[in-house]
């Protein structure tokens, strides 16, 4: 049995969030983000799958346009270039109930920045699950 799907995301923001706080009748504190430089504007997924006896398999993967982000308590605006995502999961129920598998994401690369100081790095892992 296989499947599949596919999707894509457009975000469209609007940049006219103005927060002001006013104390005695005065302004003090007047902030405008610049949100929709912030948000990836397109969005693409991807992924397919498979059932076939004891074995299961899936495989997908997300592409996000460029980006900025702002540094950690600053205005400063860095940029966040493209960045393509795929991850894969084998397994297989080897006996009633007990499902072996292998999953690995961020396949492509190494790592990448998806935000300011947060690098995600590829990752592998086997488990074992056991439905009573």
């Amino acid at each position: 049995i296989g499947r599949w799907a596919a999707s894509y995301g457009l975000a469209d923001v609007d940049d006219r969030n103005v927060e002001t706080l006013t104390l005695g009748g005065a302004n003090v504190i007047h902030h405008q983000a610049l949100w929709s430089k912030t948000a990836s504007k397109h969005r693409l997924n991807g992924s397919i799958g498979f059932s076939s006896g004891i074995w299961e398999g899936d495989l997908s993967a997300s592409h996000y346009s460029a980006r900025e982000a702002y540094g950690f308590n600053s205005s400063t605006l860095y940029h966040i270039a493209p960045y393509t995502i795929v991850d894969a999961r084998l397994a297989a129920e080897v006996m009633d109930g007990l499902t072996l598998s292998i999953e690995g994401s961020n396949l492509l690369d190494a790592g990448h920045v998806e935000s300011i100081g947060h690098r995600i790095e590829r990752r592998m892992s086997v488990s074992a699950a056991y439905r009573f």
